[in-house]
């Protein structure tokens, strides 16, 4: 089943990348990262953006970049055609750009580095059980000390398979499970409880998107912290606005313990950072 599923849907992991170069006048080029962007649309947005400061980010990825569709009073000559994820990759270079005039790495620019390491998490997927924890044993001998385990189609295989990894690699691995929608409210609460015993940091992404005050009542049946991921809660894409927005409803409803956050999917850096102050406000981990 998830054979044709995973043939089915193409994972982001596989769309291609497209490189943005934004050059100034003083011969410094900042570049950044989109998903589908098409080379006719950066040509166009170029003219809403040309003559800016490259240091008014705020206003250029408020007003310009959004062309004069934004406003009856936004005088840029084009109408934006494109994605949030291409207008976050220009956002992405002029921060570049900031960098390299400063001589300094951007995570100075924004505040300055709060550790020296980050961990990293293995992504396991669904496959025959020995084959993940082979995967698993093959990281945590690497000094790998997070997984986040895809779950959703079996619930007796996911059982067994959470039942070995405890009984393998003991207890301080920390253990994340993705169904990616697979459940509904009652499903997820039937076989989350069970897993439950398995300390699980949090689960994923376990209902479609317009369950929204499903995720509240998952929350208050399961036992096991309700983790809402981008966009949010599937492979959506907003503009910093409408996320903010789509945040402010999850937290009225008390729908989210942590919040996954794709940057490029809210606006850039500082739409994200935008939604990592809301999210702080309520206690939630980002």
């Amino acid at each position: 089943e998830m054979e044709s599923y995973v043939g089915a849907i193409p994972h982001f992991g596989f769309i291609l990348s497209h490189l943005v170069a934004v050059h100034t006048d003083e011969g410094i080029i900042g570049y950044g990262e989109a998903e589908n962007g098409l080379r006719d649309d950066f040509y166009k947005l170029r003219e809403n953006l040309l003559g800016m400061d490259v240091y008014d980010v705020q206003h250029i990825m408020n007003r310009r970049i959004n062309g004069y569709a934004d406003t009856i009073r936004n005088k840029a000559p084009h109408k934006s055609l494109l994605f949030t994820k291409d207008c976050a990759a220009i956002e992405f270079a002029l921060w570049d750009i900031m960098g390299k005039k400063a001589g300094l790495p951007v995570y100075k620019l924004l505040g300055g580095k709060v550790r020296e390491k980050n961990a990293i998490t293995l992504f396991v997927g669904q496959k025959a059980i020995d084959h993940q924890l082979a995967d698993i044993e093959r990281a945590v001998s690497e000094g790998i000390k997070a997984i986040k385990v895809k779950v959703g189609s079996n619930d007796a295989h996911d059982m067994d398979l959470l039942k070995e990894i405890r009984r393998q690699f003991g207890w301080e691995l920390i253990i994340r499970i993705d169904p990616n929608r697979a459940w509904t409210v009652t499903d997820g609460a039937r076989i989350l409880r069970r897993m439950a015993d398995y300390s699980i940091q949090y689960i994923e992404g376990a209902l479609r998107r317009i369950e929204s005050y499903g995720f509240k009542r998952l929350r208050e049946l399961c036992g096991i912290p309700i983790c809402i991921c981008e966009q949010f809660n599937g492979p959506y894409v907003m503009s910093t606005e409408q996320a903010l927005v789509r945040v402010q409803d999850l937290i009225r409803m008390e729908a989210f313990d942590v919040l996954s956050v794709d940057p490029s999917r809210t606006g850039g850096l500082l739409g994200f950072g935008k939604i990592c102050a809301a999210c702080e406000g309520i206690g939630a981990q980002v």
